[in-house]
């Protein structure tokens, strides 16, 4: 890997409740950047302490709920979301997020787990 150019093949993969994350780059990064596919959404209620969180849904569509409120998003649209606001999404899309500063784990906390059942 270059300084530049942070190729797929090698970022690191995880899987997140409901949600398949490629991260580019390294933790040195700010601000991170990170391809996202979703099947049916992202099962965990969440809020960070320090970052914004920028969503770019590519393909698809769903709903963001964001302080509990519903937000329907598709193909095109961008999602913005500051420090603090518990966030957690539904639906099938393919998206990159920007979170800045740099993601630290630290600044992540769980709001609650959401039913992998529940329809957009």
């Amino acid at each position: 890997m270059s300084k530049y150019v942070y190729p797929k093949s090698e970022a690191k993969t995880i899987h997140k409740y409901g949600v398949d994350i490629t991260l580019f780059g390294d933790d040195n990064l700010s601000p991170n950047v990170v391809y996202e596919e979703v099947e049916k959404g992202h099962f965990q209620e969440f809020y960070n302490d320090t970052a914004t969180q920028t969503w770019y849904i590519i393909e698809g569509s769903g709903v963001f709920v964001l302080d509990g409120e519903e937000h329907k998003v598709g193909a095109g649209d961008l999602v913005v979301v500051p420090p603090k606001v518990k966030k957690y999404y539904l639906g099938k899309m393919k998206m990159v997020l920007v979170t800045s500063p740099t993601f630290d784990s630290n600044d992540e906390h769980e709001v609650r787990l959401i039913d992998e059942e529940k329809e957009v």
